[in-house]
């Protein structure tokens, strides 16, 4: 697609051999995340041993030191692993253990050189394969209470977590204890409930979110002496994501003091669609570097009729009548739609409809709901047209290419919250924007929410 997805991998297929020694001298603060109770009696740990437990996060975050003569003190960075078994089972050793390491957006080159050796050295003992390397802000706190079990951690997108001191109600047995110890050697350790635990690394196939789980550990790190000197064979340019294109969401408030003209709905869209119109509306951004650009703006139907589900298992929004008016869609000159297929500046008509069963979309998508995109050329009244077919013809009027211009809709993968929300499918390569309409039955007294995911970023594994 004309659009690059957010944070792309770096692959990185082995940690070249190093040409000579680095001198460290630092400490700080340590936190693990792990997918199985490290705190816990034996019955427990039975049940997951060899089941559970094939994933850890490792966090450093120096409070003082240098590394190679490198002043590295504030900076955090962050390894997340995979294995072919549980870390840490005394019957049997993790082996394949494939990482991705996430570099601190306030690091230098020097400086992310010289974690880039530390982290390697840490690593080192349990035969890591680096596998990608990322530069994304990250904040971690240990010690965030008296008893050192509360910590929180913030990298990207990546890697999130919370946690916890381990409370009385916490236990189950009698008999729980450090059944897992931590995978590095650290002082101070303290187990942890992970209230939340989330990663999202597509290399390491790692999509997961992990709650109330007695599987963290805060502590404390120290180190001082020699350790190999670890060179990326990568550029360092090409180890950050200053180059990449990475997308937001926000709202768009023309009543605001300051607000841009353009914020409104635009000039073109005829009064008989703009009276339908949520004044409000969204804005999708790209932002490469310091430079952020707006990809689409969106605004919606202030109500959206609505009749009774078709309980189909292909459709996923059967209350809405096909070919319905749902929004208005400009576009920048800089997206593309579920095919791939450009989407021109200007403005454009959104309105539901599904794929046609004809045999020649079989795989292209889960389901067969899309936004379907015409122009106000074609398409000058915001009324239903008489038949999917009608909006098909109206479509490939408009369209650039040879196929009508479409946005896939699908049902929100993440918990509901309140406003918008842009997020990233946990296993494709897709941003969907996260919106709630307001849905209205014929003769009903009370609106109802339809939520839809609308696939903004991405395309189709078989256009």
């Amino acid at each position: 697609m004309l659009v690059p997805s957010l944070l792309c991998a770096l692959a990185v297929t082995t940690v070249p051999a190093a040409t000579t020694t680095i001198g460290v001298d630092v400490a700080g603060q340590y936190l693990e995340l792990r997918t199985c109770d490290v705190y816990t009696g034996p019955c427990f740990a039975n049940a997951e041993c060899g089941i559970v437990g094939r994933e850890a996060s490792l966090a450093w975050k120096v409070d003082r030191g240098v590394i190679d003569g490198v002043d590295v003190a504030g900076l955090s960075v962050v390894a997340v692993l995979t294995s072919n078994a549980t870390f840490g089972n005394p019957y049997e050793t993790a082996t394949d253990v494939k990482s991705v390491v996430l570099f601190d957006a306030k690091a230098d080159d020097a400086q992310r050189d010289a974690l880039r050796s530390f982290v390697a050295a840490k690593l080192a003992p349990m035969d890591a394969r680096l596998t990608a390397e990322r530069v994304v802000p990250i904040e971690l706190a240990t010690g965030c209470c008296d008893n050192a079990g509360c910590a929180t951690l913030e990298a990207g997108a990546i890697v999130s977590a919370k946690t916890r001191c381990v409370h009385e109600e916490d236990k189950h047995c009698g008999n729980e204890s450090i059944f897992y110890p931590p995978l590095q050697t650290v002082t101070g350790v303290t187990p942890a409930v992970a209230e939340t635990f989330s990663v999202a690394v597509p290399e390491l196939d790692a999509h997961f979110t992990e709650v109330q789980r007695r599987g963290a550990f805060t502590a404390r790190f120290e180190q001082s002496g020699m350790v190999p000197r670890i060179v990326a064979n990568l550029p360092p340019s090409a180890t950050t994501e200053t180059d990449k294109s990475e997308f937001a969401l926000r709202a768009l408030d023309v009543a605001r003091e300051g607000a841009a003209k353009d914020d409104a709905i635009p000039a073109d869209v005829p009064d008989a669609f703009k009276a339908l119109l949520l004044e409000n509306g969204l804005r999708v951004t790209t932002q490469k570097g310091d430079e952020a650009k707006p990809l689409y703006d969106l605004w919606f139907v202030k109500e959206l009729p609505i009749g009774d589900a078709d309980d189909k298992s292909a459709i996923q929004f059967g209350q809405i009548p096909v070919t319905s008016f749902v929004g208005v869609l400009k576009s920048y000159d800089r997206g593309s739609d579920y095919r791939d297929n450009a989407i021109p500046a200007g403005t454009w008509v959104l309105r539901y409809g599904l794929q046609p069963q004809d045999g020649n979309h079989l795989g292209t998508a889960p389901s067969r709901d899309f936004l379907v995109l015409t122009n106000f050329e074609h398409d000058p009244d915001p009324a239903p047209l008489a038949s999917m077919k009608a909006l098909e013809e109206l479509a490939m009027s408009a369209s650039p290419s040879d196929h009508p211009t479409v946005l896939y809709l699908l049902r929100p993968e993440v918990e509901a919250k309140d406003g918008p929300q842009f997020y990233k499918h946990t296993e494709r390569d897709e941003w969907i924007a996260d919106v709630v309409i307001k849905g209205r039955a014929k003769d009903a007294k009370d609106t109802t929410d339809v939520r839809l995911g609308i696939v903004l970023v991405g395309m189709s594994e078989h256009p």
